[in-house]
């Protein structure tokens, strides 16, 4: 077409014809290219915002195209942003933790458990949702993905000493602060107040070393059941989540008991499946052992369980089954670590929970009324529990029950419903949503430092 138009063009103009028309072509091409390039540029934005390079092989980075694999636990991570309606934002410093923090462990189902759960999700569902970012610029909080419980059981599990696992955490713990404290301007901004740590046991962050401890401290921890102890957990900054409830056969996908489980025939009163300290060598002693001496004293005429696991009840699926026959279900504190399990499957079977932990933070206690749904009673009166169980009216009974079962979704990791479409919409009532809540209120608590004026920046005059 162009060759034709080209013969009524004079002679000595059609050199600068061809050449604005190829001019033309190239210009149009670049336009091109720049529009199929736009959206990797858009990715790489983050690099060219003073990200510096982990070093050899340390770093979690992912390959282009590389696509997040859906952890095999239970909890469904939806593709797309899901709306929230919170309008703040969180970023994630994936690629500038140690692979052996975080890289090798988040898809890793053993890292999914009941203890170490939320430290292997939290992080993947958050990137699914809008309140996340890929800027760090623009963010208010900065999770930092560590997942120390994951790292200090694959080491046990290799048959490494606990002492020189602990050594090792310490270290790699040690060089990721390095690394975000070098290559972001957010950390001195702030000393860590919006930066946010995961530390899903009853123990929180206690595997650290005074060293690591002083330099997170004023830092937002996200830990499981513990109790006040400064170091570990200060209620003014940090807060308790509930454990991951990792479904069973015939459960439903969230790992809770869905449905009205108070209909169901709940012939046993009171329940306690575990071991009592101390039974072994003749010599128990604790909580579980006082509160064993106080139901055998009292007398109690209903049905209860409290023994260990034995041929009757040989697994963790039986005890669940006991469990959504009990009106009570008994969570004593202390005795052992992992104690806090019991009470997130005693709300998941709809058992009334009957705490005795008097130190214990209960996760998201500034949202949930927990008197409404729950039985607290002091460790120094263990041995009125089974006169103040036997006094309660049916009544009131029921209307614990009923607020359970509404408490039971707020504590649920289970995060979306869906709509007519089929497509994940956000689900008001769960653990997230509540901790996503609780994060809006301390928001404006912990934004400014006061030594931000002090931050050096470079060439700046400091005098």
């Amino acid at each position: 077409m162009f060759m034709v138009l080209l013969k009524y063009v004079p002679a000595n103009r059609r050199l600068p014809a061809l050449a604005l028309f190829f001019l033309g072509i190239f210009v149009v091409s670049l336009f091109l290219v720049d529009l199929d390039s736009a959206e990797e540029v858009g990715k790489g934005l983050e690099h060219a915002q003073g990200r510096g390079s982990w070093g050899s092989g340390l770093g979690a980075h992912r390959e282009a195209g590389e696509a997040d694999a859906a952890p095999a636990s239970g909890i469904q991570i939806t593709h797309g942003k899901i709306s929230t309606g919170y309008n703040y934002k969180m970023f994630v410093y994936e690629e500038d933790i140690p692979r052996e923090l975080y890289g090798s462990f988040k898809h890793d189902l053993h890292c999914q458990s009941e203890y170490s759960g939320v430290e292997a999700l939290f992080p993947a569902i958050l990137k699914r949702l809008d309140v996340y970012t890929p800027f760090s610029d623009t963010a208010d909080y900065y999770v930092v993905p560590v997942m120390t419980e994951c790292f200090l059981n694959k080491k046990l599990l290799m048959g490494k000493d606990f002492n020189w696992a602990v050594k090792d955490l310490n270290s790699l713990f040690e060089s990721t602060l390095d690394e975000i404290q070098s290559s972001y301007p957010h950390w001195s901004r702030t000393e860590g107040r919006d930066h946010i740590f995961v530390f899903p046991s009853e123990r929180g962050p206690s595997l650290l070393n005074a060293a690591n401890m002083q330099r997170i401290s004023k830092s937002i921890f996200l830990t499981g059941l513990t109790s006040y102890r400064p170091t570990v957990f200060e209620p003014w900054k940090d807060i308790t989540v509930p454990a991951f409830n990792r479904p069973e056969n015939g459960s439903d996908s969230d790992g809770s008991v869905q449905g009205d489980t108070s209909k169901e025939n709940r012939d046993i009163f009171v329940h306690f499946r575990g071991a009592v300290p101390g039974l072994e060598d003749k010599q128990p002693s604790g909580l579980t052992h006082e509160l064993q001496m106080a139901l055998e004293e009292y007398g109690l005429d209903k049905e209860y369980v409290f023994k260990d696991l034995d041929e009757d009840c040989p697994d963790l699926a039986c005890v669940r089954r006991e469990m959504k026959r009990s009106t009570f279900c008994l969570c004593p504190g202390g005795d052992f670590e992992g104690w806090s399990l019991r009470l997130y499957k005693a709300i998941s079977a709809g058992c009334i929970p009957v705490i005795l932990a008097d130190q214990a933070e209960l996760p998201f206690a500034q949202l949930l009324d927990y008197s409404k749904f729950s039985v607290k009673i002091l460790e120094r009166e263990v041995d009125r529990v089974p006169m103040l169980l036997n006094e309660m009216g049916p009544t009131k009974i029921k209307n614990k029950q009923a607020e359970l079962r509404k408490a039971k979704e707020k504590l649920s990791w289970d995060y979306t419903i869906r709509d007519a479409k089929g497509n994940p919409m956000w689900k008001g009532a769960s653990a997230l949503d509540s901790l996503l809540k609780v994060l809006q209120l301390k928001l404006r608590f912990m934004r400014n430092s006061p030594y931000h004026f002090w931050v050096k920046e470079e060439n700046a005059v400091t005098e």
